[in-house]
């Protein structure tokens, strides 16, 4: 055997154990490219808009804002998150995962207290009437500069004053992103600027915080906000400048459920490869 390599020329070589490696890539690239396209069909599917007296139908971002993995959990688990906005503030935001026996499970969460009606195909599921934390003004913190990229490094900075954990069997410290999932805003406006981070387990989003400059019509003047909203069923919590701010309680299905609770998960089908690219 060893003779036959030495004698086989090495761009021979290179491309036989190039293509082998290869491959495997392309097929699982492929693969989730049709998972991806199955979960944005059942997304497809919904419509939400506010219920005030004039209501709006929120607009969902045509690309996820995070494609995410939990090998933590499962080895077979991945999952994609999107927004649906008001202009370009995000109201909504909800994660499409494809999980253990390609059970297909959906989490929506929202980011505001204005009341909301979800539909899929014209059938109401979720109603939420609030946020799951309103929105807070955030203390000792500086003045929103005038410039947009010294805005993010203070967004960045303000974010870093929170701290997350997620009770499984134990309570689990989670990472925070460094790279705000959505940007928006516009000067002179009610919101100068305005990001959405999230805490995640390995790339798996468990808590989103919204961050944004808004201002005071009495003194025109911004100051920082944020708002909190879980993304995750277990137990969790936050902390700002390590001293408790915020605990979601028990777990979402150890307790009472209703459609207007501000979060929402649940089990929406079962992936079938073959069935899903008919």
């Amino acid at each position: 055997m060893s003779r036959l390599i030495s004698c086989t020329p090495l761009y021979l070589l290179l491309t036989m154990f190039g293509q082998t490696a290869e491959e495997p890539d392309a097929a699982v690239e492929k693969e989730q490219q049709e998972r991806l396209k199955y979960m944005v069909d059942q997304l497809d599917a919904v419509r939400i808009e506010t219920t005030v007296d004039k209501p709006k139908i929120l607009k969902r971002m045509e690309h996820p804002v995070l494609r995410y993995t939990n090998p933590i959990r499962s080895s077979a688990a991945g999952g994609a998150t999107f927004l649906w906005l008001d202009e370009q503030r995000p109201l909504v935001a909800a994660s499409i995962s494809i999980r253990e026996n390609n059970n297909v499970a959906w989490e929506f969460t929202s980011l505001t207290n204005e009341k909301l009606n979800a539909t899929r195909q014209e059938t109401a599921f979720w109603t939420p009437t609030k946020a799951n934390r309103p929105a807070e003004l955030l203390r000792d913190a500086p003045e929103p500069s005038e410039k947009p990229a010294l805005r993010l490094a203070q967004l960045r900075a303000l974010a870093r004053r929170f701290n997350c954990a997620v009770e499984k069997g134990k309570w689990q410290e989670n990472r925070l992103l460094p790279q705000p999932l959505h940007r928006w805003g516009m000067p002179d406006s009610a919101v100068l600027d305005g990001a959405l981070f999230c805490f995640t387990e390995t790339t798996d989003p468990e808590v989103l915080l919204l961050i944004e400059a808004r201002r005071d019509e009495s003194t025109r003047k911004y100051e920082w906000y944020f708002t909190i909203a879980k993304m995750t069923s277990p137990p969790a919590k936050v902390e700002l400048d390590q001293q408790p701010l915020w605990n979601s309680g028990g777990g979402y299905w150890r307790n009472p459920r209703s459609p207007q609770d501000s979060y929402l998960e649940a089990i929406i089908g079962v992936y079938n490869k073959d069935e899903a690219n008919r």
